[in-house]
C-alpha cells in the first residue's frame, strides 16, 4: 500500500510514528517546512532519525509570513498513492490540499491531533464546515473531537478513532516508583523537598504558568514545585518573587530521557494550560504512573482523565480549584497511589505502535471499500 501523509514540519513523536508506519507501508512523508525554521523550539528537542519513510521537502512560499506550498498538488496523481492523508487543517498548505486534492484518485484522509473549539465569526464557521466535509475519513482523537466534527455536519461513519501518543512501548514505566526510588532520583536531581509536583511546557501565556503561581501560593514550603521548559521570562520571576514562592523552580529545556527522570520522581503532574488541543506531556506524565491535574481546555485531560481516577480536571483560569485538585492528591497517600496505578493503565492503550497499527486498520479498511 503506497501512502502519503503531509505535516507542517517532522516533530520528534511525528517521526517515531512515521518509522513505525513505515515498516507496513509504502511511506511519504512531505513537509511544508525544515525542522530549523522552528526557530522557537530548543534544537535538543528533533530528531534526525527518519528510518522507514521518505521524506521530501515542498518549495515553500510565503504570504504574509504565512508558509503556502502550492506544489503539493503535483505530488499526487492517479496510481501514484491509495491513500494521502493530510496532516490538518490549520494551514493555507492542508486547506490548499483538501480543496484540489477531492476526486484526485486516492482516498483522502485529514489527520486532527484534537480540538479546542474557540469563538469564529460565521464566514470561519462556513469554511470550517466546507473543508471538513472534503476528505473520505477523519482521523479523530476521540470523542470530543468526534463531537466537534459532528457539529460541522461529518457524518459519524467518516470518522476513524485512533490513540494519540509520543511514547513508544519502551516508554512506558512497568510501575510507578516507590517512594525510595523517587527519593533516590530527588536527591541525583537535588531536590530536596519531601513532596513534588512537576509540569512541563513553555513559557508562553497560553500554558497558563501564572495560574499556576497563584495556585501554589499555599503549598507548604516541603512541597517543591518544578516547571520544566526553558528559561523562564522575567514576567514568571517577578510572579514567583511576588508571591514569595521559594519552592517553586523553573528548570530549563530537559531531554526526552532527562525528562524521564524528573516524571519518575515527581508525585503529581499538573499542567494549567489556556489551550490545548492535545498535550502530549499528559501522555509522558501518565507513562511514567503519575496522577493529572489540568484545565477543562486541555484535549489529553478531557479524553484521559476519568475525573477522581487518574486525577482531576478543573476549569481554566481558576488557579483555587487547581489549587484544591493539587492538594487533594498530595495530602492523602492512598488516593494517589490509587491514582498512580490507574494512571499508568490508561495510558498502556497509548503508544506509537499502536497508533500505528491502528492507521493502518483503517487505511486497508479504506482502500477495501475504494475498490468496490
Amino acid at each position: 500500500m503506497k501512502v502519503l501523509f503531509t505535516t507542517c514540519f517532522i516533530s520528534p513523536y511525528r517521526a517515531d510514528f512515521f518509522n513505525e508506519l513505515g515498516k507496513t507501508c509504502d511511506l511519504t512523508v512531505i513537509a511544508e517546512e525544515p525542522m530549523e525554521k522552528q526557530t522557537h523550539r530548543n534544537a535538543k528537542w528533533f530528531t534526525d532519525t527518519f528510518e522507514n519513510f521518505k521524506l521530501e521537502y515542498l518549495k515553500p512560499h510565503y504570504i504574509r509570513n504565512k508558509v503556502f506550498c502550492p506544489d503539493i498538488v503535483s505530488y499526487v496523481k492517479n496510481g501514484d498513492f491509495d491513500l494521502v492523508v493530510v496532516g490538518g487543517c490549520s494551514t493555507l498548505t492542508e486547506i490548499y490540499s483538501l480543496i484540489r486534492l477531492k476526486n484526485k484518485g486516492p482516498v483522502l484522509l485529514m489527520n486532527s491531533d484534537g480540538v479546542m473549539e474557540t469563538q469564529a465569526s460565521a464566514w470561519k464557521k462556513r469554511l470550517k464546515r466546507y473543508l471538513y466535509n472534503r476528505p473520505d475519513c477523519l482521523l479523530s482523537t476521540g470523542a470530543y473531537t468526534t463531537a466537534y466534527f459532528e457539529t460541522l455536519g461529518v457524518a459519524r461513519e467518516k470518522v476513524a478513532l485512533y490513540p494519540f501518543t509520543s511514547l513508544r512501548e519502551a516508554d512506558l514505566a512497568e510501575r510507578p516508583a516507590t517512594e525510595r526510588e523517587k527519593q533516590e532520583l530527588r536527591q541525583r536531581l537535588n531536590i530536596p523537598e519531601q513532596q513534588m509536583v512537576i509540569s512541563v511546557g513553555r513559557f508562553i501565556p497560553s500554558k497558563g504558568y501564572d495560574v499556576m503561581l497563584e495556585a501554589c501560593q499555599g503549598f507548604p514550603k516541603s512541597t517543591g514545585v518544578y516547571i520544566i521548559g526553558g528559561k523562564a521570562s522575567r514576567e514568571y520571576e517577578a510572579l514567583k518573587e511576588k508571591l514569595g514562592l521559594s519552592q517553586v523552580h523553573f528548570v530549563d529545556f530537559q531531554t526526552k530521557e532527562e525528562l524521564a527522570n524528573y516524571y519518575r520522581a515527581a508525585d503529581l503532574f499538573a499542567l494549567p494550560t489556556r489551550t490545548d488541543v492535545w498535550g502530549l506531556v499528559v501522555n509522558e506524565a501518565m507513562g511514567q504512573g503519575l496522577p493529572v491535574v489540568t484545565t477543562d481546555h486541555c484535549g489529553a485531560g478531557l479524553e484521559l482523565i476519568e475525573e477522581g481516577v487518574e486525577g482531576y480536571v478543573v476549569p481554566v483560569d481558576d488557579a483555587p480549584a487547581m489549587s484544591k485538585a493539587m492538594m487533594r492528591i498530595l495530602s492523602d497517600p492512598q488516593r494517589r497511589e490509587s491514582m498512580s496505578r490507574k494512571s499508568l493503565s490508561r495510558i498502556r492503550h497509548y503508544t506509537i505502535e499502536q497508533m500505528a497499527r491502528r492507521h493502518m486498520e483503517i487505511f486497508e479498511h479504506l482502500t477495501r471499500e475504494n475498490r468496490r
